[in-house]
């Protein structure tokens, strides 16, 4: 369902791109997991190397989500439960496990359960759990190889995002007829994380519109600083369980 779903939005006129994430940056349903260098044998808490904002995706989310790939590669449908583990990783998470961002990538960490890890691409700094955080390190994990109770569909396009609203509930409803929609406008879903950029005169522009999706359903989310004067936009909707009632409410990250 993940890959036709995906495969869904990109045949929309003016979509560029799609993904599904656990966790659209700057919403506050990120979490952290713990990381050990491979050479540590203890993995007991003392010796946790860094805990970064950890993204469980498919392949598209980073581009979706205007993330820039400085080395290495994205990853693929190929990373699945069937293939070595493998993640993606910033800037920051290079300098903290490996001790500079230029030795990553090839080399291994260790989970909290002993796993291995190999890192296959790493991608440039960003914000993601707010806009006046200082730079956090953060993993991109393959959801085949991690799999996450909630998902959240981000598509970028070209188009008008009230145009695109309405070709994705389109869409979507091809897949699942009973999947009730609620999209409300991008700049009204952030902004509590943009009041502070506001305040101190930081225009990010109102691109998209957004979506959110319950456990098991897929949503839609945005990418993470678009620039002042772009002309992208993006949808994050979210359906609603039966009865009427919310089955997932996403708390807004103020700075």
């Amino acid at each position: 369902m993940q890959k036709r779903m995906i495969d869904a939005m990109v045949t929309i006129p003016g979509v560029t791109s799609a993904g599904l994430g656990n966790c659209p940056p700057l919403v506050s349903c990120w979490h952290l997991s713990d990381v050990f260098t491979d050479e540590t044998a203890d993995l007991r808490p003392i010796n946790v190397a860094v805990s970064p904002v950890t993204y469980n995706i498919t392949p598209g989310f980073l581009d979706s989500a205007g993330i820039t790939l400085l080395a290495g590669r994205e990853l693929t449908w190929h990373d699945d439960k069937n293939a070595p583990s493998v993640a993606v990783i910033n800037q920051a998470f290079g300098r903290k496990v490996f001790g500079s961002e230029t030795k990553a990538l090839g080399r291994y960490y260790k989970t909290r359960d002993g796993k291995r890890i190999q890192v296959v691409g790493i991608v440039k700094d960003g914000k993601y759990t707010k806009l006046t955080e200082g730079q956090l390190p953060a993993v991109f994990l393959s959801i085949l190889q991690v799999p996450f109770s909630q998902t959240y569909l981000l598509v970028r396009s070209n188009d008008d995002p009230e145009q695109l609203a309405e070709a994705m509930r389109t869409k979507l409803r091809e897949l699942d007829a009973g999947l009730p929609i609620f999209v409300q406008t991008w700049s009204k879903a952030v902004d509590g994380v943009l009041f502070g950029s506001r305040m101190a005169t930081v225009s990010l522009g109102v691109l998209g519109s957004l979506a959110r999706c319950c456990p098991s359903r897929a949503s839609l989310a945005w990418p993470r600083t678009p620039s002042a004067g772009a002309k992208r936009s993006w949808v994050f909707a979210w359906p609603w369980a039966h009865g009427g009632t919310k089955c997932c409410r996403p708390r807004w990250v103020a700075p």
